[in-house]
Order: structure tokens, then C-alpha cells, then sequence
């Protein structure tokens, strides 16, 4: 595979350091005109289940500064496993090592003894991508030409860091003395040139580290090049994988309470097909509608045992299948699965690359992930029932939900007023003022409004022509009362699990019309480039500034945790969104 646009495949974020600092490294990475890094995270010794989390940590959060642009700057992770003998290879590196390796983009081990040299050679491991030669102290061990043919021919790249190259002189003349030796007996194959860098003054610019390379190695200027473009290649970054990943999931194998059912647990590697996508998941939110199917009370449920569950979330491409164009997806594109699809709650999916919706990378992940179920919800509704004008009204229940938060701010920017109904709680008062500041015209609570002529509430605006209701029961009673003659309330959810009734009087004398939206059928109908196109409309609204709502970001590690407020067990929560 050759990749376009230089590679610096190994950059030492500080875990100590705050993420101002661990960002500057990699902006100054884009800023020198490399296109990828790999964030590397050193250890020695064999890996536990404590350290599976770090690859996902060692990614700098989506709203840094260097993704705000339409084109993803693409961050792997990697792991660089120091080992001092020949068993601790094979253990390391071990079959029974590969669900923790692969959480990891790239594998490279760095040998300490001649004998761990010499194994990482000669044995075949199919986790290794690289064997990095530490260089900035007199090597313990000899470079040996049959042991590095070997390593050659089994299509291991070796790794020279440059940053010893420009330390001080004594380091400097041990690393050139020694690099020289392993560039004139590849010849410049498989070499792979990196920065090594743990802070943004030690990394140069991808043309003064060819001529570094050149000058002090002795590298054609050719071979340089590809030493940090071509060569840097790993078995994680193909687009041509042919697994995916091992990856956890959320099952539950029966119908039931959530909290009851469902269960962490770990996938076998999926096979990428030539058409299909592999997806490293970033985000995926708790709807309620993701526990009705748990539960077994939503109409479209998946088959059981074992089935995943979640059904939004956003991605970034891992790798591609052999025959997908990499101008419609890349590795590092975010990614949506379009229409939406069951088994979001995991840490990769494999999809075929029609079902993958390439989104803009530079709104937070937690945007992303919600976008498709509420804020579309929302916008059809506004759309799809009533032909509403600027001026006119419109009256909803459920008001703080983020449904509820997007139609107050979708209704503003299309010069609509709003009506909106909130349970009574504590801390209501605080909700009205939130819900004031998205835009919202009146805010009342149930209690307020158990008054016989409501539509005194009104003050100045017409009558609402249009009702949304996700609650039922007395809510959705309130809601009618507001509507003005021949007008409509669409029912899209019912929180409150009570039934909607209306007086026989609504009908004759007021002529209303009850209506209902599901999503799913909608999506259902043909409309795949339709929701494609409203989805980057709402994104494009986030990045302005123009659309936002509560949520809280959740790490997957602590999905129990996530799931429990979003039963309700910590009192009112904001919506939780789990983050890989």
C-alpha cells in the first residue's frame, strides 16, 4: 500500500502532562506538513487487561484545534513492547496476546539482548509490524546481515529514530555509526525514519528530516523519502485488512430489564469483505428507544442470542476492503452508519462501505453520535406536517429533552415561536432558563398550566397550529388544549407510558388531527440520500454554533455506570453518550 503524505510513526505523548501540551506536539506535527502520527506509548514487559484502555487514551480528543478542518489529520495509536530475552518475545507476541494487541493501530517491539533480536527476526509473529532499533545508546547487541534478511523477507519494517541524531555529540556519533551500518545492509527496505519525539521542538519537518537522514545515514534523497511515506506501512494501517480487530460489545441474550441483561463481553475478529468498512467506534449515545428494544417492547428488535446493542454512534474508518474507492472513504474519516443500524455499542463494526456516511470531523464526537435519532427527529417533524410560516407557534411537551432542545432552536432559526411543557421537579426553574436561552418563548410546567382557560397563557402569539408529544397522558391532554382549530399534534414518543386521550369535543368542535412519527419507518422509505443530506445540514448547525443540547460523555470502561443514569437511578441526567 502507498500511502499518500508523510508519517511520523512515533511521537511520545506525556501521560503526565496536561492535553494543551500533548496536543502543541501533534499540531506542530500538521503544521510541518505531515498528514498521520502515531501516538506511541512504551512498555516493557507483557501486557495486562489494565492496559488495553491506553490506546483509546492515547487519541487526542476530536475538539482539539487540529481537527478543525474538513479533511481528518490522522492520529493511530501505537505500542512499542520492550523485550530483553527470547521468551519474552514469544510471550509478548503470543497468539493469546492478540485481543490486547489489537487495540492498538500499530505493534513494534524493541529488542534489548541479542537473543530477543535474533527471535524478533526469525520467529513469525503475526501482531509485529516493526522492530524499532533504539540508537541513542550503544547497542547491546550485534546487527547481524542473515538475521535482518530475514526480518526483510518476512516484511517486518525497522524503525531508526532521528531525534538522537540531533542530541548531543557523543550520542549523536554512537547513533550515526550504528544507523549507517543497518541503512547499507537494507539498502533503505522496509526502513522506516521517525521522530521519536517526546516534545514539539525534537520534531522536524518531513524535508529536513530527508536531508537529515540523507546527510548523516548516507540515504539517497529517494529513499529517505519513502523511509517516511511509503515505508511507513503497518498491518493496522492497510486498507486492504482482512480482519478487523477483536472488539467489546454490549450484549444481552434475552428480553428483560437493561440493567438486568445486558453484559460486557468480548467479539472474535470479523472478516473485512472486499466492499466492506471496518470501524473504530468513537461514540455512541443511550437513547430510551436502544432500551425499549432490550427491553423487547420496540416493533424492530434483533435476533437474540447474543445480540449488540445501540443503533446510532459515530466512527472512524479503521480499514477498508480491497475494492472500496478510498476518494468516497479513507482511513480516518468519521464516519455514521446511514441509515442508522442495530450493534452501534461496540468498539468495531464491520459494514459494508454503503452503510457508512463520511461526516465532518470538526464538531465534538458527542454530536456526531446523537445527530441521526433526535435532531433529525426534530427537523421532520417540523417539516413533514404542518406548513408553517414565519410567525406561527407551535406547542410541545417533553421540552427539555434533546428532541425537545432542537425543535426550540431549529423553530428560532425558521422564525417560529415556541410553547413548551416541563414536568415538575426540582429544579425546574433552572430548566425554564436553559430552555430560555435556546430561544424558547414561554416555559411552563404541568402545574401551571391546570387552569381552564389556558389559552390565556398565550399573551401575544396565534395559536399553535402544530403539537409535538413524546409523554402521553396529561401532557399530552395540555398539548391539545393549546391547538388552535384544524390543528395537529404528532406523537413520537411516550415517556410517561400513560395513554393519549381525547375528548370527543376536540374532535367535533375543534376538528383536530392526531398524527404519529417513527424515525425508523421514515428512513425506511427510500430516504437514504434525503437524511444524508439533512444530517450535514445539522452538523454544519453545530459547527456555527447554531444547534446544541445537553449531554455527558461517558468512557465505555464505565458503561454500568452510563446505563444507570440513563434508568434514571442518579435523578435527572443529562443524555449519556459512551465514549470508546
Amino acid at each position: 500500500m502507498a500511502l499518500a503524505g508523510f508519517f511520523d510513526l512515533s511521537i511520545l505523548p506525556d501521560d503526565s502532562k496536561s492535553t494543551t501540551t500533548n496536543t502543541s506536539i501533534v499540531a506542530r506535527a500538521l503544521d510541518l506538513g505531515y498528514s498521520a502520527v502515531a501516538l506511541d506509548h512504551p512498555h516493557r514487559g507483557l501486557l495486562a487487561d489494565s492496559h488495553a484502555p491506553i490506546a483509546s487514551s492515547l487519541l487526542l480528543p476530536p475538539s482539539a484545534p487540529l481537527h478543525h478542518r474538513r479533511h481528518p489529520f490522522l492520529q493511530y495509536t501505537r505500542i512499542t513492547l520492550s523485550l530483553d530475552s527470547a521468551a519474552a518475545c514469544a510471550s509478548a507476541l503470543a497468539p493469546s496476546a492478540a485481543r490486547l494487541l489489537c487495540t492498538y493501530d500499530i505493534v513494534a517491539a524493541r529488542p534489548l539482548t541479542q537473543a530477543a533480536f535474533d527471535h524478533l527476526c526469525q520467529a513469525t509473529f503475526d501482531h509485529l509490524d516493526i522492530v524499532s532499533i533504539d540508537f541513542s545508546h550503544k547497542l547491546p547487541f550485534r546487527l547481524k546481515l542473515p538475521m535482518l534478511k530475514l526480518a526483510l523477507q518476512r516484511g517486518l519494517h525497522l524503525e531508526i529514530a532521528y531525534s538522537p541524531l540531533i542530541a548531543d555529540a557523543a550520542s549523536r556519533r554512537q547513533a550515526i555509526a550504528e544507523a549507517k551500518l543497518l541503512e547499507e545492509w537494507t539498502k533503505g527496505k522496509n526502513l522506516i525514519i521517525s521522530s521519536a519525539a517526546h516534545t514539539a521542538s525534537e520534531i522536524r519537518g518531513p524535508y529536513d528530516a530527508i536531508n537529515l537522514s540523507s546527510y548523516l545515514l548516507g540515504l539517497s534523497t529517494q529513499r529517505a523519502k519513502a523511509a517516511l511515506s511509503v515505508n511507513c506501512r503497518a498491518r493496522r494501517l492497510s486498507t486492504s485488512t482482512s480482519t478487523s480487530p477483536p472488539a467489546t460489545a454490549v450484549l444481552y441474550d434475552q428480553h428483560g430489564p437493561p440493567d438486568k441483561v445486558l453484559r460486557v463481553a468480548e467479539l472474535p475478529a470479523a472478516e473485512i469483505g472486499e466492499r466492506d468498512v471496518c470501524v473504530r467506534m468513537l461514540a455512541a449515545p443511550i437513547n430510551p428507544s436502544d432500551l425499549n428494544r432490550v427491553e423487547g417492547v420496540y416493533p424492530v428488535r434483533p435476533p437474540l442470542p447474543a445480540a449488540v446493542a445501540g443503533y446510532e454512534g459515530v466512527g472512524q474508518v479503521h480499514a477498508l476492503g480491497a475494492a472500496v474507492d478510498s476518494r468516497l472513504l479513507s482511513p480516518g474519516d468519521w464516519v455514521i452508519p446511514s441509515p442508522p443500524s442495530l450493534g452501534t455499542w461496540q468498539t468495531y463494526i464491520v459494514n459494508p462501505a454503503t452503510a457508512w456516511h463520511r461526516v465532518r470531523s470538526d464538531v465534538p464526537p458527542q454530536y456526531v453520535a446523537t445527530v441521526t435519532v433526535n435532531p433529525l427527529t426534530a427537523l421532520r417533524m417540523l417539516c413533514d406536517f404542518v406548513n408553517l410560516a414565519p410567525g406561527d407557534t407551535l406547542v410541545q411537551n417533553g421540552a427539555t429533552s434533546i428532541v425537545g432542545q432542537c425543535v426550540i432552536q431549529l423553530a428560532k432559526l425558521h422564525g417560529l415561536h415556541t410553547i413548551n411543557i416541563i414536568r415538575d421537579r426540582p429544579g425546574s426553574q433552572e430548566a425554564k432558563d436553559k430552555l430560555k436561552q435556546l430561544g424558547a418563548d414561554h416555559v411552563f410546567t404541568e402545574s401551571q398550566l391546570d387552569i381552564k382557560n389556558i389559552k390565556s397563557l398565550l399573551g401575544a402569539l396565534p395559536e399553535p397550529a402544530l403539537g409535538l408529544n413524546c409523554v402521553g397522558g396529561n401532557a399530552a391532554s395540555v398539548v391539545l388544549k393549546f391547538l388552535r382549530q384544524g390543528g395537529t399534534m404528532v406523537t413520537y414518543g411516550g415517556m410517561s407510558k400513560k395513554p393519549v386521550t381525547v375528548s370527543t369535543s376536540s374532535f367535533i368542535f375543534k376538528d383536530l388531527s392526531l398524527r404519529g412519527f417513527w424515525l425508523q419507518k421514515w428512513m425506511s422509505s427510500d430516504k437514504a440520500e434525503e437524511s444524508r443530506t439533512m444530517i450535514d445540514y445539522l452538523l454544519d448547525l453545530v459547527h456555527e454554533g447554531k444547534l446544541k443540547y445537553e449531554m455527558e460523555l461517558t468512557p465505555f470502561s464505565d458503561f454500568h455506570l452510563a446505563l444507570d443514569k440513563a434508568l434514571g437511578k442518579h435523578g435527572s441526567q443529562p443524555k449519556q453518550v459512551l465514549k470508546f
